[in-house]
C-alpha cells in the first residue's frame, strides 16, 4: 500500500527549499524592475509542502489571520442562527 500523502498544489511559485526561496527575493532585488511590491520573506506552505514568497511581514500576515479567522467564526454564527430559523419555521409550520 502506497503511503505517500496527496500533496495539493498552490497557484503559486513553489521553491523546495527556504534557500532557493531566499535566493529568488535576492535576485528580485538585484534585477529591480521598479515594481511596487516586492517579497520581503519565505514561508512554509502546509497546503503544498513547499515554500512561496510574500511582501508581507509576519505582523500583517497575522493582522490578516485575526481578520480571516473572525470573519469564518462570523459566518458559523449566521449559519447556525439560520439553520436555527430553519427548524422552527418547519416545526410550527410557519411561512
Amino acid at each position: 500500500m502506497n503511503s505517500m500523502k496527496k500533496v495539493q498544489k498552490c497557484n503559486k511559485a513553489n521553491f523546495a527549499t527556504k534557500e532557493d526561496a531566499v535566493k529568488k527575493i535576492s535576485d528580485i532585488k538585484e534585477t529591480d524592475r521598479g515594481t511596487k511590491i516586492k517579497p520581503r520573506r519565505s514561508y512554509y506552505c502546509k497546503i503544498c509542502q513547499c515554500f512561496h514568497l510574500t511582501s508581507m511581514t509576519k505582523k500583517q500576515q497575522y493582522s490578516l489571520k485575526v481578520k480571516l479567522d473572525y470573519s469564518q467564526e462570523l459566518r458559523k454564527e449566521i449559519i447556525k442562527k439560520e439553520i436555527e430559523e430553519e427548524y422552527y419555521l418547519k416545526k410550527f409550520n410557519i411561512k
